[in-house]
């Protein structure tokens, strides 16, 4: 997965993601990293808001339009990662875990 820092820095967007279990950590981390609000909010909810407002169809173009309308009217609360050094260590837990089960 590769991102363009350059043009995130450029804008002070806020970006409202729909947690995903393994996409979201990395995706919201490195968003918080260029320096841009990031909330990250529960597809559910999203996807009863969008319901709520009649959408009916759903692709890629309707789901964007209905997380940034429920960014803009719920104003969800920034995310804040945890700090680096347990981030650092929850990784060399899961990279211990993973060589247990090699052996």
């Amino acid at each position: 997965m590769v991102f363009k820092k350059h043009r995130l820095r450029a804008c002070k967007t806020a970006f409202y993601h729909g947690g995903n279990r393994y996409l979201s950590p990395r995706l919201a981390t490195y968003l918080f990293d260029a320096a841009t609000n990031v909330s990250v909010v529960n597809p559910a909810q999203v996807k009863f808001y969008g319901q709520s407002l009649g959408v009916k169809t759903k692709n890629d173009k309707k789901d964007s339009v209905v997380l940034a309308r429920y960014g803009l009217k719920e104003n969800p609360k920034l995310w804040q990662p945890e700090a680096l050094e347990i981030r650092e260590l929850k990784a060399l837990v899961t990279r211990l875990e993973g060589i247990g089960k090699d052996l």
